[in-house]
Parts: structure tokens; C-alpha cells; sequence
């Protein structure tokens, strides 16, 4: 009884281990000082357990935060150490919200990450 008892434990610390998966993907977008109608580039930085991650995937969705403007979709690319640009057509400045989607081939992560775009 006392064997099973270790092995069950044993098997519960190495799921929750498993489940923790290690440090998760960080995202921040760059603070955007001025808006023009042209395109506003974005900068995006991804990291995982405080290191930049290249080679990824990125597509967003950006949506203004307390209006109804529809959605801007964004693709980055990939400019080394953990850094993505890309362009958006936002039609104006103010509180948004990126929908980011991120794959590395193996695994596939969304983040949720509010920007503010000055005018």
C-alpha cells in the first residue's frame, strides 16, 4: 500500500511539472507616439523566461478598446532578438487591444496586449 502511495505521488509531482510547461510567452507592443492615416508601425517584442524569442509566426487583430471600428489585421516579421514589425491602418488613435497570434511550428499562443496610439 505504502508503494502505491509513493508511485501515485510520484506520478501527480511529474504532471504538475509537465503541466507547468516552463515559462510562457511575454508580449509587449513599443508605446506609438503619433498616428498618421498612412500606416502606423508597430513594434512587438516576444520573450520567453526573459529571452527573446526569433523565428516565430505572427499574425494580430488589433481592435479599438471602447469603440466599434471592426478589426485591423497585422503581420510581423521577424527582426532578431525577440522583435516583430509590422504595419497597421488604424483609422485613429486611442486605447487598443492586440489580438496576437504566435507559432513556433510546435506550439501555438495568443496574447491579449493593450497599447495606446497617441494622436
Amino acid at each position: 500500500m505504502k508503494k502505491l502511495k509513493v508511485t501515485v505521488a510520484s506520478l501527480l509531482v511529474l504532471i504538475l511539472a509537465g503541466c507547468s510547461g516552463g515559462a510562457d510567452w511575454q508580449g509587449t507592443i513599443e508605446p506609438i507616439t503619433s498616428y498618421t492615416d498612412q500606416g502606423v508601425p508597430f513594434k512587438l517584442h516576444i520573450q520567453e523566461g526573459g529571452k527573446g524569442i526569433t523565428g516565430l509566426e505572427i499574425e494580430a487583430e488589433l481592435e479599438m478598446k471602447h469603440m466599434d471600428h471592426g478589426s485591423v489585421p497585422v503581420s510581423f516579421a521577424d527582426q532578431g532578438d525577440g522583435i516583430y514589425e509590422g504595419i497597421g491602418q488604424v483609422p485613429m488613435g486611442g486605447d487598443w487591444i492586440a489580438v496576437v497570434s504566435a507559432t513556433d511550428g510546435k506550439r501555438k499562443k495568443e496574447l491579449i496586449l493593450p497599447f495606446t496610439i497617441k494622436e
